[in-house]
């Protein structure tokens, strides 16, 4: 080689500043996407086995047409989870949420979670959260308490690279501390399974901050993932199959197990190197190959910069070196013997020792070895330059952004094929074509038109510019795009052109506000949740103790909803909390904030001055007039009331969840007076009310422990044979200081607080014990005993009753049991069986309150139902309401043509009597004939009051 002292042209010197570049490029990040893009074909190509211990439960579009729409209740889960503990000894991940108690089954919860405790080996997920809008704390959503308590948790924190792909997991991670292991790690330790982790100060630590936030979320030990295949490599059992299918137990024994969504529209993808077809990848089959990693001990680990810019460098120099020594028509063999002996290290660093070197800063450097060396060689020069040129048009063609590449004057020169598709031409339609010409961009910030020759403008000073924008294609769709634009100069700072580079961030930007607005609103009104809710009211405090000022806080409940629920079933009820939507949004306003807060109940958090509190009563009135007005269901009318609680920062509480409270307690006042009404919060009336409410719920705890709820039996009459024939059994409660309460004001408070099946075991079993002792006494006569809705769907239902049968001895066929509509209409199938294996004992069914409901018709066809009891409404008037007389009229021809034995209830005056006789209705029951009895009341009535029967029947024996 000829020595030059110029020293722009000195060979050395150029050397040693190439190497100074490549060892500075791994540190820069600028090849990280070709990093990427080479890791990607490697992992294809060397595809791992899967283990077959590793079984994915998917949450599938059949799953969810057998079980129901999702969320589903937690006992279902709690189901699942026991259903694999029967099946052997397996390891169990739930890969979704449960951060939040289920307010419309609470039993579900304590069900999961004590089937949780039983099976021993359930992972639960864990996952960073910025606690609310514009907050500037990071926080963990983990499971509930009962949830954790006796099971394990991983984190779910997935790693996006800067081009979408999920390579990389970080098996520690945490606010402030790495202290949570992720779920596949937890899952294969638990399993008692797999290799160690090691993680040498040679590889990857790294703590990241979030930005935005003022805690960190911290992530250590970084490795990548060796996929196993392609999606749907891993086995899937359907979650409803392992619910109701005993043949897949067998191969659930000794297996990992994850369980998580599948269904299309439910669960998030992820694209992965083995991606294809657009077809991405689940987040439980994703924790499959995680598994499946720290299982086989195949973690692939990268190298740290500093040992990549070591390599790199090392591996410029032998080039760099090497061409001095050998023939110049033979430099470029040994550059490609370099390259493909470097590349040969990768794979077998990869292949055998599980370690990632990232190629590109050596690919880059040897690439410019040959120009470097043949500096003054213009053929080679050119030669060299053909290929770099080839080189960046096969990498622009291979990257997910669109590049245009534009002359001085923006007249377009290159487009790559994503952004012909982006802009909807082609570079043969628009070469030559003035840039801003062709594109529709809006600036989303400053909401305004701009041109990419603005964008010049504004940086014609910056050597790059980039924001964000609204494109508007060809064929007039539009994306979210990320507009890079760099100006080109020579040597002499002379304008060459520009690079625009435009990367679609469409789908990822919809996704993230899907993600949002599920996280934030109610799927059924689209109004803000409670989290959402309890975001904003800390906003509003923050700003009200800032300013001094106040605002009010509306507790907003529909009043006897569960009635429209029962009466018109669960459809019915959410078009009618849509309805009620419509109307607080046109009164509340934009510029207050409406949510709701559980199932028909509102919170309205209305902003107010000193100057403007008298509105709030006007405004309270209002939202009761409007509702108060009619609905129209289904071409039915409706009509429903309101209940309004109102409490006042600050004047009735410091905080935001003082308010809170402080207004459902005044909702709590409302409602006792009567609904249909607003109420301020009261202290004083608030806890006494509370406090009377707190003494009566613990009295009745103790009544029931104690064995002090009476059973009163009101007779059931044949008015054609003129004597009692029937009981039925009804529960009373004489308190020690109140008296005689009616069922009304304790079985309501036996259902909220979760005693309602005790309280009705317990009844049972007091009717059938005394219709044994009066059946020794006055022959057989049959005992109607009403049960609950939760008391039927219970498990083990059948058993219960069974058992106090058997052990009374009393005959099952003097047993009737009465039920609602409320308590078969939510789970038609269960409620079948379930009846279907009290009459298989003997029992009769009753079906209470009949003509109220909107399906009547169809459980009588559908059901195992022997009596029918019409609803004391249709009786009182009988004698004054053509209406009630026709329904009661056709309900007896309805019960005569099928079947069925028909009961009225309700009869108080002879009239009423007389109507049912003539129409061919013999069993009554009412006031006229005889109140409720306690049992020794009762042995008097049939001792001393068969001929008073009779007579009140005009009943005459035959001669």
């Amino acid at each position: 080689m000829k020595v030059s002292f110029d020293f722009w042209n000195n060979y050395l010197f150029r050397s040693a500043l190439l190497v100074i570049v490549v060892a500075s490029l791994p540190f820069s990040g600028w090849l990280e996407r070709f990093d990427w893009m080479i890791y990607d074909k490697i992992s294809y190509w060397k595809q791992f086995i899967p283990n077959d211990q590793i079984v994915i439960v998917a949450i599938d579009e059949k799953s969810l047409q057998a079980i129901g729409r999702w969320p589903w209740s937690r006992r279902v889960h709690a189901e699942l989870v026991d259903r694999l503990h029967q099946a052997g000894r397996n390891v169990v991940a739930l890969d979704f949420l449960m951060a939040e108690p289920d307010d419309n089954d609470p039993a579900g919860d304590r069900l999961l979670g004590m089937a949780i405790a039983r099976h021993g080996a359930v992972v639960l997920p864990i996952a960073p959260i910025v606690e609310a809008v514009g907050s500037q704390r990071i926080s963990l959503v983990q499971p509930l308490p009962m949830f954790q308590r006796n099971a394990l948790s991983g984190h779910v924190d997935v790693e996006l690279d800067y081009d979408g792909v999920a390579r990389r997991l970080f098996l520690f991670a945490g606010v402030n501390s790495p202290d949570w292991p992720a779920l596949g790690y937890v899952l294969v330790r638990k399993a008692g399974e797999g290799n160690a982790i090691s993680n040498p100060d040679y590889l990857i630590r790294s703590e990241i901050n979030i930005p935005g936030t003022s805690d960190y979320w911290v992530r250590s030990h970084e490795v990548l993932i060796p996929f196993a295949g392609s999606p749907g490599t891993y086995p899937r059992i359907s979650y409803n199959r392992v619910l109701n299918d005993d043949s897949v137990l067998q191969q659930l024994n000794n297996k990992i197990i994850i369980v998580g969504m599948e269904a299309i529209g439910l669960h998030s993808g992820f694209t992965t190197p083995v991606t294809s077809n657009h077809r991405l990848m689940s987040g439980i089959e994703w924790h499959a190959n995680v598994v499946n990693m720290l299982h086989s001990g195949n973690t692939i680990n990268p190298l740290a910069k500093f040992w990549i810019a070591s390599i790199s460098v090392i591996w410029v120099l032998i080039a760099l070196i090497g061409v001095n020594f050998i023939q110049r028509n033979k430099v470029i063999f040994l550059l490609m013997a370099v390259m493909a002996l470097g590349m040969l290290l990768v794979w077998i660093m990869f292949d055998f020792f599980h370690l990632w070197i990232a190629p590109s800063a050596g690919l880059v450097g040897l690439i410019f070895v040959y120009p470097l060396w043949s500096w003054s060689r213009i053929n080679e020069f050119m030669q060299s330059l053909f290929i770099t040129k080839t080189f960046s048009f096969n990498a622009l063609e291979s990257v997910g952004d669109g590049v245009i590449t534009t002359d001085t004057e923006s007249r377009i020169v290159y487009m790559n094929s994503e952004a012909e598709r982006l802009i909807g031409s082609s570079i043969e339609q628009l070469k030559g074509s003035l840039l801003y010409e062709l594109l529709d961009i809006k600036e989303i910030r400053r909401s305004r038109s701009i041109e990419i020759r603005e964008i010049g403008t504004l940086v014609k000073n910056l050597p790059l510019f980039q924001d964000y924008f609204r494109l508007r294609s060809h064929d007039e769709s539009k994306r979210m795009v990320r507009v890079t634009h760099q100006s080109l100069f020579d040597e002499h700072k002379t304008l060459m052109g520009s690079v625009v580079t435009i990367s679609d961030l469409t789908e990822a930007v919809e996704f993230k506000q899907q993600i949002s607005r599920q996280a934030y609103h109610d799927s059924l009104t689209m109004l803000p949740n409670r989290t959402l809710l309890l975001a904003k009211l800390d906003q509003m405090v923050e700003l009200a103790q800032q300013a001094s000022s106040i605002f009010a806080v509306f507790n907003i409940v529909i009043d006897e909803f569960k009635k429209i629920n029962d009466a018109l079933g669960h459809r019915a009820g959410d078009s009618l909390l849509k309805l009620v939507t419509q109307r607080l949004r046109a009164i509340i306003g934009e510029q207050n904030v409406i949510a709701r807060w559980s199932g028909d109940e509102f919170m309205v958090l209305f902003v107010s001055t000193q100057t403007a509190l008298q509105r709030v009563p006007i405004v309270a009135q209002d939202i009761l007039d409007n509702i108060s007005q009619r609905f129209e269901l289904d071409g039915q009318e409706i009509f429903v009331t309101a209940s309004i609680g109102i409490s006042l920062y600050p004047q009735d509480g410091q905080t935001g969840e003082s308010v809170l409270s402080h207004a459902a307690s005044a909702m709590g006042l409302a409602k006792q007076h009567g609904g249909n009404q607003f109420s301020f919060y009261l202290p004083d009336k608030v806890t006494d009310w509370t406090k009377d409410k707190l003494a009566l719920e613990k009295d009745f705890r103790l009544a029931l422990k104690n064995n002090e709820l009476d059973v009163f039996f009101q007779p059931i009459i044949n008015v054609q044979l003129g004597r009692v024939v029937r009981m039925e059994a009804l529960v009373r409660w004489i308190h020690p200081i109140r008296g005689f309460l009616p069922p009304g004001d304790f079985v309501p408070m036996a259902e909220q607080i979760g005693l309602i099946n005790q309280m009705g075991e317990l009844v049972l079993y007091k009717a059938c014990k005394f219709a044994r002792e009066l059946e020794k006494i006055t022959g057989p006569i049959s005992i109607s005993v009403n049960v609950a809705p939760r008391q039927l769907l219970q498990k083990g239902f059948i058993q219960i009753v069974e058992t106090i049968i058997d052990d009374i001895g009393l005959p099952a066929e003097l047993l009737v049991l009465e039920i609602t509509e409320s308590a078969i209409i939510d789970d038609m199938v269960l409620a079948s069986e379930i009846l279907s294996g009290l009459k298989a004992l003997g029992i009769s069914i009753a079906l209470d309150d009949f003509g109220t409901g909107y399906s009547s018709l169809s459980l009588l066809r559908e059901l195992p139902i022997d009596i029918l009891k019409i609803d004391k409404s249709f009786i009182r008037t009988i004698d004054g309401n053509a209406h009630d007389f026709t329904i009661a009229q056709t309900i007896i021809g309805l019960g005569k043509n099928l079947g069925k034995t028909v009961i009225a209830e309700g009869v108080e005056t002879a009239i009423h009597m007389k109507i049912l006789r003539d129409h061919a209705c013999y069993l009554q029951q009412g006031f006229y004939f005889s109140r409720p009895l306690p049992f020794a009341q009762l042995i008097r009535y049939f001792q001393k009051n068969e001929l008073a029967v009779a007579v009140l029947c005009e009943y005459s024996p035959p001669n």
